[in-house]
């Protein structure tokens, strides 16, 4: 869903699908568009019409909503009766682009069944431009990993690509800190991933500028 409207669509699925979270779920999402922020919020399957949970992403002005599984509610730790929201501020290549010049989509994680630690990130997605950009782009890449860290990584392109296509990328592997043993993560998390302008090693105190809508994707590491 993108950012047009984001409080107006908000509004629109929690009254058809859970009308029992409508008010604090709608103060939630319009408390976040204000800061351009980001949460997540979970919703027990006792508050939905359908009786299933669900996990609803909002990140740089855009909705994500997932139906969850009952493993993955249990992963996700969500109360059957409630609602949870964790809120953060994201960095600048995640706040909201009104007019993205560049349509990302279809995006898969190899490592979307079971993550190594150790191991690259590695995947693919695909693009449109709508027009050319001059300079080298970054793909970003945003997974957090409950309990142990949040992966946050940049993929360059110096050189520019096709008008539409897929995009092979290889992120670096994930850094824990090093009293963290952890060798493999399995669970239910979310991979975001945007196009923005490189940084300009002239000028890194520049914030990079967002190019693309962000792509979500539900990432359910069983083993």
């Amino acid at each position: 869903m993108q950012t047009k409207g984001l409080l107006q669509i908000a509004k629109k699925w929690v009254r058809a699908n859970c009308p029992l979270a409508q008010r604090s779920f709608i103060e939630t999402i319009d408390r976040t568009q204000k800061r351009r922020g980001s949460c997540s919020i979970t919703i027990g399957k006792a508050l939905t019409k359908r009786g299933k949970p669900y996990l609803v992403q909002i990140l740089a002005g855009e909705m994500f909503v997932f139906e969850l599984t009952p493993r993955q509610a249990k992963n996700l730790n969500v109360v059957v009766d409630g609602m949870r929201c964790a809120e953060s501020l994201p960095p600048s290549d995640w706040w909201p682009v009104q007019a993205p010049v560049v349509e990302l989509t279809n995006l898969v994680i190899d490592n979307h069944r079971r993550l190594v630690i150790g191991e690259p990130m590695t995947g693919r997605c695909s693009h449109a431009m709508h027009e050319q950009i001059p300079g080298p782009l970054a793909l970003h890449l945003h997974i957090a990993i409950p309990g142990h860290c949040t992966y946050d990584s940049s993929y360059l392109w110096h050189r520019g690509f096709g008008t539409e296509g897929t995009l092979e990328f290889t992120f670096p592997r994930v850094k824990l800190s090093p009293d963290d043993q952890l060798t493999s993560w399995t669970g239910t998390t979310t991979a975001f991933a945007r196009f923005s302008t490189a940084v300009d090693p002239q000028h890194e105190e520049q914030p990079t500028v967002p190019l693309s809508n962000v792509c979500c994707v539900l990432l359910d590491m069983i083993g």
